[in-house]
């Protein structure tokens, strides 16, 4: 059956959470599945947006979470740092416990901090998640977030009434500007029409301020 291009978006942002939950599943699944025999700790640090953002932070939660209901994972901390400078300490302090079979990093925020502790704890083992960082100890996760972005611009392609689309991002940083460019094509595949003075594009500068987000989405 035919759906319509609303339901299509709500198809592709369901779907596009559920991998994401899941992928975090699969990560420790299969990290336990290496370490047999050992009982999994699982330290995860979020990224600054934190709990309650209905998206990145909310789902590597959920992933976790479920892994320890399911008997995977049998201790869980995770925490929220309050700024980009604390990360290097975060990590630090979670590697030099030595507690942790695993520490989860969620996200770009994590990258400068890894970089350098990592190094410093080389039998420790990481995992980042939507970033990379190319160290021994360090397993980078990274999702095609580009078929996400096509398809919504195929929805904004074939939704449009004017020929003119908008994107509103929320940090101008290289995950969300492959979205950018995905959505780009997605529409113009759907919409041949679409030229390039026709895309209006905005960066709201946080993950976390919808009055600035609505008044970006006002302008366009």
């Amino acid at each position: 059956m035919l759906c319509s291009p609303l339901q299509l978006n709500k198809l592709i942002l369901r779907r596009s959470s559920m991998r994401r939950s899941l992928a975090f599943l699969a990560c420790l699944v299969l990290f336990a599945s290496l370490a047999a025999g050992e009982t999994l700790q699982v330290a995860l640090v979020l990224g600054l947006g934190g709990v309650g953002d209905r998206a990145f932070n909310d789902l590597a939660l959920e992933g976790t979470q479920r892994a320890v209901k399911e008997g995977i994972v049998a201790e869980l901390t995770y925490i929220v740092p309050k700024s980009a400078d604390e990360y290097p300490d975060v990590i630090s302090e979670f590697a030099a416990s030595g507690k942790y079979s695993l520490i989860v990093c969620n996200g770009f925020e994590s990258v400068p901090a890894l970089r350098e502790v990592a190094p410093q704890f080389p039998e420790q083992r990481f995992v980042l998640i939507d970033a990379e960082v190319n160290l021994p100890n360090v397993a980078s996760v990274r999702f095609n977030d580009w078929e996400l972005g096509f398809l919504g611009g195929v929805v904004a392609g074939l939704l449009t009434r004017t020929g003119k689309i908008g994107f509103l991002g929320g940090m101008e940083i290289p995950v969300i500007k492959e979205h950018l460019a995905a959505y780009i094509r997605g529409a113009r595949w759907a919409n041949p029409e679409i030229g390039e003075g026709d895309v209006l594009v905005a960066f709201v500068g946080s993950w976390r301020d919808p009055d600035r987000a609505a008044e970006l989405a006002g302008e366009m």
